[in-house]
């Protein structure tokens, strides 16, 4: 019989408390020949460490830690190529068997699988990305990015054949959810064991699906998985147990002083000064000049009729000095421009409801949202809102229920989060590159914004008309 610790973890999200936390544990707890595995996404760009070093401070301390291969998430891909092409030649193992570049090659030294052996088991390490044509119909969302996934089922099956009999032991790293994950167990024959992320699922025990195991540790470094393995002399598991540890005890130390110079080096490049500005007032209830400025600059800068942006994307006045640091902690979202078409009736309902506390002060939650409340809706200077009676104006006409509208938002109101009543675009969405907060990078010293920002957009009934 032949044994097998394996520590993973998963969605770190640049939760680094947590994770300095999981290696003191690992210091602590870890054998020489333990297996420790992350399944993607424990770089989460709102972070000014991963932010300022373009991910390279995120892969020192996986190194310094010990881990031995990480899976590619939607949060390491969204840098772009150019950060993944860095981050690979680290030294750490990337998989990602799913993904490449637009035009099919591969993106640096990221590799499909690789084997890794751990005293007498030789493990062979497959890993996959998100993959969401599937769900959407297209690729449009990720042609974006610069960076082109496939289903993975298919790549997963083509790395199982071409390392057959130089391995013992089979494990999917993955990052697609646990949706996708369920999927691939139960299509894919020779997976021992399935490693998994992107969908933030706790278990409290593993799940079982065909001849694969399944396991998963939540979010934000609040479990550290450990699966323990027995395994015959042809590699068959012949039994398996898994849990997830919540460490509690000391940070490790090493770890602490290496992110803690990772972070300067990232605070000190973002912060070197751009432009020095006016300072734009902010409000996440009300309407206000900051994201006044935001609003012009979706629909100028984009072409739509309009733009509509939820006050809540920004978390406070922006200038007078304007470093990226500054927009990074303004504007943290990992968000884009979206271009959609939505109804007058849509958008009415939506900025109507935007207008009560029932919805501007609701918490903010969904993907890619790094704020805290969602905030009251927000447009671009050519809209005039009347709260009573409730009316809305395009270019001195009113607003038609029927007519379908080219806006401009993010990808956030675009998926119908927080205002639930926008949806999905009812006609071709458009996905631009770069985050809402490059784009203020970009415009916020230009002098026709910053004038355009005391525009009124929005009237109370004792308002002159």
């Amino acid at each position: 019989m032949k044994r097998l610790t394996i520590w993973h973890t998963n969605d770190i999200h640049s939760h680094f408390d947590a994770f300095l936390k999981i290696g003191g544990y690992l210091e602590q707890h870890r054998q020489e020949h333990d297996l420790l595995l992350d399944a993607g996404d424990f770089c989460d760009f709102r972070s000014p460490m991963i932010n300022g070093t373009g991910g390279m401070g995120g892969i020192t301390l996986l190194k310094a830690a010990g881990y031995e291969a990480l899976a590619v998430g939607n949060n390491e891909f969204f840098s772009g190529t150019d950060a993944m092409t860095v981050m690979s030649t680290m030294g750490l193992p990337l998989l990602s068997c799913n993904l490449t570049a637009l035009d099919g090659k591969l993106i640096g030294r990221i590799l499909p699988s690789v084997i890794i052996r751990k005293g007498e088991v030789r493990c062979l390490v497959i890993g996959c990305s998100p993959y969401w044509g599937s769900e959407e119909g297209d690729t449009s969302f990720m042609d974006m990015t610069g960076i082109r996934t496939v289903p993975p089922g298919p790549a997963v099956r083509d790395e199982i054949t071409r390392h057959a009999g130089q391995y013992d032991l089979c494990i999917l790293l993955s990052h697609a959810g646990i949706r996708q994950d369920r999927m691939i167990a139960k299509e894919t024959a020779g997976i021992d064991l399935i490693i998994g992320g992107h969908s933030h699922t706790e278990m409290t025990i593993p799940e079982k699906a065909g001849k694969t195991w399944i396991h998963h540790s939540g979010r934000y470094g609040q479990y550290l998985g450990r699966i323990e393995l027995t395994l015959n002399d042809t590699g068959g598991i012949v039994q398996l147990t898994a849990d997830n540890l919540q460490p509690a005890g000391e940070e490790s130390r090493p770890l602490r002083d290496i992110f803690a110079a990772e972070e300067r080096r990232g605070i000190e490049i973002l912060n070197r000064s751009l432009y020095e500005i006016p300072e734009l007032a902010f409000d996440p209830f009300a309407e206000c000049a900051a994201v006044n400025v935001l609003a012009d600059a979706l629909w100028q800068e984009y072409g739509g009729e309009l733009a509509v942006i939820n006050n809540g994307i920004l978390e406070g006045p922006l200038g007078p000095q304007v470093s990226r640091l500054h927009l990074l902690h303004r504007a943290p979202s990992g968000l884009n421009p979206t271009s959609v078409y939505w109804s007058g009736r849509q958008i009415k309902e939506a900025l109507q409801c935007s207008l009560t506390e029932e919805w501007s002060h609701r918490e903010g939650r969904g993907a890619g949202f790094r704020g805290k409340v969602l905030g009251t809706l927000s447009v671009s200077r050519n809209v005039r809102v009347d709260r009573q009676p409730f009316r809305v104006m395009l270019d001195g006409e009113e607003m038609q229920d029927e007519r379908l509208y080219h806006v401009i938002t993010d990808d956030y109101l675009q998926r119908g989060s927080g205002y639930t009543m926008l949806g999905f675009s009812q006609a071709d969405t458009q996905f631009y590159p770069g985050y809402i907060r490059d784009l203020l990078e970009r415009i916020l010293n230009r002098k026709e914004y910053l004038e355009g920002a005391g525009i009124r957009r929005i009237y109370d009934e004792k308002d002159e008309k």
